[in-house]
């Protein structure tokens, strides 16, 4: 007969899935900004198109790099992140949403910190 073996479920595993789960929700609901947005791209000055290339779509692009190389998704979404923001604080617009930019964006710390785990497990 056989037995059933339960392998042990590691930190960095569980790290992992929640960011994968958590960037589709992110997506999906870039994904609903962008569809739900009329866009019109002649009223848009320089550094505001500075701004769209780091948010959305930076942070888009590090969470689907992520998904096969997490240090480097993550820190491309976490590095768009405060982009984005530097680039709003030098036009002296006030995010009053500022926090559901960062929730959007956790998947990238949390893929940073699973891709941190696993380096260490390899040393």
């Amino acid at each position: 007969m056989d037995t059933l073996t339960i392998k042990p479920v590691h930190p960095k595993d569980v790290i992992r899935w929640i960011a994968r789960i958590w960037s589709l929700a992110s997506l999906g609901m870039l994904l609903f900004f962008l569809a739900g947005e009329e866009f019109h791209p002649e009223r848009l000055t320089a550094p505001e198109w500075a701004s769209l290339v780091f948010f959305p779509t930076g942070v888009t692009f590090g969470l689907v790099i992520a998904w096969r190389w997490e240090a480097l998704g993550g820190a491309v979404t976490v590095t768009c992140l405060a982009a984005f923001y530097a680039v709003n604080g030098f036009l002296g617009h006030v995010l009053s949403l500022g926090w559901a930019f960062v929730v959007l964006v956790v998947p990238g710390f949390l893929f940073f910190l699973s891709a941190t785990l696993r380096r260490r497990e390899l040393e």
